[in-house]
């Protein structure tokens, strides 16, 4: 373009003209010159922009082409969590029925255990008060016309109903223990203490027992509940005691979530072979011949668990019993 330029100049340099048309000429030209170089820089400027652009679109193509895989990837990834959602949400709802079938047993359950309450309260120890009276009567009329062995036998009747009498009044004890209708209520434990040490006061006597006691806390709980149990733990130490002088000493500690209650004496101890069965109805503890029926610790455990805590000991025989137990701190 440049050697055309001089060949035009050139010529214009050879045409008979004045000078300043040739002046004007080559300025015209010149400019017509800026005109071309403006156009051929806007024409490769739009040549590089669409290079630009065309670059721009496919990258934008990739990346939808990315996207989508992405989001046909998450799609699958969603029924997925959604095949598993309705598997657990279909596992819950037979769980829910389990649970709902589980309770209505538990509630007819409790209705039994009512009926049943009533019935070993009522018929069962109706005949049975009435087998203890004609015994009675037998033994006050006609006990002197009676050999030895007719005694013997009568004194058996009479053992037999009294101790079936105190075996269906502790089993319906035992089964209103864990009636959870009451309201929990703030219990001075020191209080609950003495109420104790007054009903034991003729064992605790009888005994020659000192019973200790550490500080005790209020608490939330059922009164009648913590009385219970504190006095089967005492009556129990003062059943199973040794020849050595009987010393029981009460405590308590808070954890962050239990109270922690211990009743230790130095009795003649539980065999630890036992463990948790002496915590069963109807289990003894020791020898067959000591009074009582072996549902006391049973009402306890009962009651500990009433109060969403639990209840063990730790025992050595010939040193002396721990029991322990806690309740929920509210």
């Amino acid at each position: 373009m440049k050697e055309s330029l001089q060949q035009l100049e050139a010529y214009i340099a050879t045409l008979p003209i004045t000078t300043d048309q040739r002046t004007k000429l080559l300025l015209h030209m010149q400019e017509l010159q800026q005109i071309d170089l403006r156009k051929e820089f806007m024409l490769r400027r739009t040549l590089k922009d669409k290079h630009i652009t065309i670059n721009l679109l496919n990258q934008t193509i990739e990346d939808l082409k990315e996207q989508k895989e992405a989001l046909s990837e998450h799609k699958e990834q969603m029924e997925a969590i959604n095949k598993t959602l309705t598997a657990q949400t279909t596992l819950l709802e037979k769980q829910s029925a389990t649970l709902e079938e589980n309770l209505h047993q538990l509630k007819m359950a409790y209705r039994e255990l009512e009926l049943f309450s009533y019935i070993a309260s009522h018929d069962l120890r109706s005949p049975l008060r009435t087998i203890a009276s004609y015994a009675q009567l037998l033994e006050q009329r006609y006990k002197e016309q009676l050999n030895e062995d007719g005694q013997e036998f009568l004194q058996y009747v009479l053992n037999g109903t009294e101790q079936m009498n105190n075996v269906l009044e502790d089993l319906l004890e035992y089964a209103r223990a864990g009636d959870r209708t009451r309201q929990l209520m703030l219990t001075d434990a020191n209080k609950v203490i003495e109420l104790v040490r007054y009903n034991l006061k003729k064992e605790i006597a009888d005994s020659g027992a000192q019973l200790r006691t550490g500080p005790l806390p209020e608490l939330k709980v059922l009164r009648s509940s913590l009385y219970q149990v504190l006095q089967n733990l005492v009556a129990n130490a003062i059943k199973f005691r040794s020849e050595k002088a009987l010393d029981i000493a009460i405590h308590c500690t808070r954890t962050k979530t239990h109270w922690h209650f211990t009743v230790a004496d130095n009795g003649i101890g539980i065999d630890e072979a036992k463990g948790t069965k002496v915590f069963e109805p109807f289990h003894r503890l020791n020898q067959k011949n000591m009074p009582g029926t072996g549902i006391g610790l049973a009402i306890c455990k009962k009651l500990v668990n009433l109060h969403y805590g639990d209840i063990w000991h730790e025992s050595e025989l010939g040193q002396g019993t721990t029991f322990h137990f806690t309740i929920a701190a509210h």
